[in-house]
């Protein structure tokens, strides 16, 4: 016979290891997952996301360099361009004053030409207008310019030999560094810039040359008889051999200035006893 024994029923697995109270994992904080995912990207990126970044600066690079390279090339092409342009002018200018070179009376309105570094050799330009325009480094050797009109104009480095430029007109125009061994006979060259001028054996006579710059101009053997130099700069001028006779310097600078025994000096201005050559200072009285 079998006999039932009353008791409990036998543990289960689960009853054999009863959870514990308290012993629950908690869930991960949303610091702790923002920290994971900002090492994992970061420190550690996936090599889909670094290679992506690396292609994406070597790309900004290539593009800002063809960027870089297209600029230097429209630039250079404008340059060309306007080098091209300014060229056509000159030459269209100087066709234009060519063909009003005449000994007859023309209209010659010459105003703001650009003809720099043009050939103006031996042309019949008298009472021309060349107000304003751009003559540097251009030759107007030879040429008729009687009465002209410079005023204002560039005429830097210009080579202007042997021309007529009686009653001409220079007023604040440009003749640095210039070669002017020409006839100036009664010319207007008031505030005009003729530093470091080459103007030798040029004829100034009875020339107005008020407040005029002539700082270390070559005036060797020229004549300024009767000139108007008042209140002319010619600090370091060569004023050897140099006809002065009955000229205004009132005012005028005279700071070591070139002379020599053979120039011929206005009344009023006391120069050294001593025949040296560049003194320091000319006095005058």
């Amino acid at each position: 016979m079998r006999v039932r024994v009353r008791g409990h029923p036998p543990s289960s697995s689960r009853d054999r290891h009863p959870r514990v109270a308290g012993r629950r994992r908690p869930p991960a904080s949303s610091g702790s997952v923002r920290e994971a995912i900002r090492r994992i990207w970061l420190e550690e990126p996936p090599w889909l996301v670094r290679d992506g970044v690396v292609a994406l600066i070597i790309g900004l690079l290539l593009l800002v360099s063809q960027l870089w390279f297209d600029v230097a090339q429209i630039h250079r092409q404008e340059t060309l361009e306007n080098a091209r342009s300014e060229h056509a002018e000159q030459l269209e200018n100087l066709r234009f004053v060519r063909e009003r070179s005449s000994p007859r009376r023309l209209g010659r309105p010459f105003q703001e030409f650009n003809l720099h570094g043009q050939n103006l050799i031996g042309l019949q330009l008298a009472g021309a207008d060349f107000t304003g325009s751009n003559l540097g480094d251009a030759s107007l050797t030879l040429s008729n310019l009687r009465g002209a009109d410079f005023s204002s104009a560039d005429l830097s480095y210009a080579r202007v030999n042997l021309a007529d430029l009686r009653n001409a007109q220079f007023g604040e125009a440009d003749l640095r560094g210039a070669a002017v061994n020409s006839v100036l006979r009664h010319a207007h060259l008031r505030d005009a810039d003729l530093s470091r001028a080459n103007l030798l054996s040029a004829d100034f006579t009875d020339a107005f040359l008020v407040d005029a710059n002539l700082t270390e101009a070559n005036l060797a053997e020229s004549v300024l008889v009767r000139a108007d130099l008042s209140g002319a700069d010619l600090t370091g001028a060569d004023l050897t051999k140099v006809d002065l006779t009955g000229a205004k310097l009132t005012g005028a600078t005279l700071f070591d200035i070139c002379y020599s025994d053979a120039t011929k000096w206005p009344k009023g201005v006391r120069v050294p006893d001593t025949s040296s050559h560049c003194t320091d200072v000319a006095h005058i009285d």
